[in-house]
């Protein structure tokens, strides 16, 4: 648990297709923002705008979301924690990581046609190459997915962005932490943001970890963020 007075106001955005609390085993008590609800990201940042914050958690699209809520001045942070986040989810731009753009199609496809199939599918993306992947996957699955559906949109926004279009110097000091083995991003993303965050940034690769760092080892990453408070 992150014991210091001065994080007592935690706020975390999960990751895409997982429960809006799944990052509640790291951060108990936080402020877990169910964003899935919310019909567009303007919506979703008026809602918190001012919403006292000393530590901003985020878990893949959820550390994306970290970062635009901070460029937007909704949230302002003292730190910052980004899980298994992508710097661009597709291709292009002139950055050649992330998946290729008929990929993300054929996937967007499956998930219009069949959401919940395509769900426990991603689940079983996001634990594949951890060492404990049956474990993580299982767990993954027992996520909420009703009204599935409405994820479309926020699929469509790891589509759009890229943390290009982000001016770093409102961002605060950062724990950027990632799998060695994460097979939805590549976990080499994680060296794109640090000559960008000059408030400070420290990066830790996990041995034998897929794309859920704090299911794969609660204790670490819990040790990792008490170590940037």
């Amino acid at each position: 648990m992150i014991k210091c007075e001065i994080m007592k106001n935690i706020i975390t955005f999960s990751g895409w297709g997982q429960d809006y609390n799944a990052l509640e085993n790291i951060a108990p008590g936080a402020n877990h923002i169910n964003y899935k609800d919310f019909d567009n990201i303007e919506v979703l940042f008026e809602s918190l705008r001012d919403t006292p914050c000393d530590m901003l958690i985020g878990w893949s699209l959820g550390g994306q979301l970290a970062l635009r809520a901070i460029d937007a001045d909704i949230l302002k942070p003292k730190r910052l924690v980004l899980i298994s986040t992508p710097f661009q989810f597709i291709s292009g731009q002139g950055l050649y990581c992330g998946i290729n753009m008929d990929s993300f199609i054929e996937f967007e496809n499956d998930f219009t046609h069949d959401p919940e199939k395509t769900l426990k599918q991603f689940a079983a993306l996001i634990a594949k190459g951890d060492k404990d992947a049956l474990n993580i996957t299982r767990i993954l699955r027992n996520a909420n997915n009703e009204d599935a559906i409405k994820w479309l949109y926020w699929l469509d926004q790891l589509r759009s962005f890229s943390c290009k279009k982000m001016d770093y110097d409102k961002v605060p000091p950062t724990l950027a932490i990632t799998g060695s083995n994460d097979m939805v991003i590549q976990s080499s993303q994680i060296d794109l943001f640090r000559p960008l965050i000059r408030s400070g940034y420290k990066a830790a690769i996990l041995e034998k970890c897929g794309h859920a760092p704090h299911l794969h080892d609660e204790q670490r990453v819990r040790e990792l963020i008490a170590g940037v408070v």
